[in-house]
C-alpha cells in the first residue's frame, strides 16, 4: 500500500509539472487583406498576458504559430509582409545586430503556403535557440536569443497588422470559440507533408554533395615489371 501511495504521488507530481510546463494558447487572430482570409496567428506562452511587455520576456519558451487559411500563399508575399512589420516595430540598433539572423530567417521561406499549413517557431528560454518547422518539419534554428523578441514585436508591437490583430493576440486566453475552431480544423493532408519531407530529403542530399569534398584520384603504383617495361628515353 505504501509503495502504491509513493507511485501515486510521483504520478501527480509528474503530471503537475507536465501541466505547469505546456504552453498556453494566449491569443489568436485572423489576417485579412482585400478581405479575403489568409491565416490565423497564434501566440503561446507559459504564462498569459494581456500586454506586450508580458509576453516580450526572453525568460519564457514561447511559440509563435500561422495556420494557413488560403488555398495558396505565396512564401514572399508573406515572408515580405513580416519583414516589413520587424523593421516598423524595432529599433534601429537591433535591426543592425539582428541583419544577418533575419537573412537567415527570409531565406527559410520558399515557394507557397497551402491552405492548412502550420507554421512554428518555437523559443526555448534555455538555450536561447529560435526552432522554425513547418507542418513538424524542421527548416531552420537561429540561435540568438534575441531574435524571438525582434519577431514577436512585428505583431504586438506599436504598429500591428491592425490594432484587431494585436488584441487578438493579447487576449491573456479569453479567445472566441469560432476563431479557436477554425484554428483547430487547419490541418495539412498527408500528402502534403510527405510532399514537404521529398523535398526536404532533396535539399540534404544536393547540400551534402556540394559540400563532399572532391576525392583525388589515386594511382597505381608502378610494379617492378611496369618499371622494366617502361620504354627507355
Amino acid at each position: 500500500m505504501k509503495s502504491i501511495k509513493i507511485v501515486f504521488s510521483l504520478l501527480v507530481f509528474t503530471l503537475a509539472v507536465s501541466a505547469k510546463a505546456a504552453p498556453l494558447l494566449n491569443g489568436l487572430a485572423l489576417e485579412k487583406q482585400f478581405n479575403k482570409e489568409l491565416y490565423i496567428a497564434a501566440i503561446y506562452s507559459e504564462n498569459l498576458s494581456g500586454d506586450s511587455a508580458g509576453l516580450l520576456n526572453s525568460e519564457l519558451p514561447r511559440r509563435l504559430e500561422v495556420r494557413v487559411l488560403a488555398s495558396s500563399l505565396p512564401a514572399r508575399r508573406f515572408r515580405n509582409q513580416w519583414m516589413e512589420g520587424i523593421a516598423i516595430n524595432n529599433r534601429g540598433d537591433t535591426l543592425s545586430s539582428q541583419a544577418e539572423t533575419m537573412v537567415t530567417f527570409a531565406n527559410l521561406f520558399k515557394g507557397r503556403f497551402l491552405r492548412g499549413d502550420q507554421l512554428t517557431i518555437d523559443f526555448a528560454a534555455d538555450t536561447g535557440i529560435t526552432t522554425v518547422a513547418l507542418n513538424g518539419i524542421t527548416l531552420g534554428e537561429i540561435n540568438d536569443p534575441d531574435f524571438f523578441d525582434t519577431l514577436m514585436r512585428a505583431w504586438v508591437g506599436p504598429v500591428p497588422p491592425s490594432t484587431d490583430f494585436r488584441d487578438g493576440l493579447l487576449a491573456a486566453g479569453n479567445i472566441p470559440s469560432g476563431l479557436l475552431t477554425s484554428f483547430e480544423a487547419l490541418e495539412p493532408s498527408s500528402e502534403r507533408i510527405a510532399e514537404l519531407q521529398l523535398k526536404q530529403i532533396s535539399q540534404e542530399e544536393a547540400l551534402a554533395a556540394v559540400q563532399e569534398p572532391e576525392k583525388e584520384e589515386v594511382l597505381p603504383k608502378p610494379t617492378l615489371a611496369a618499371v622494366e617495361l617502361a620504354p627507355q628515353q
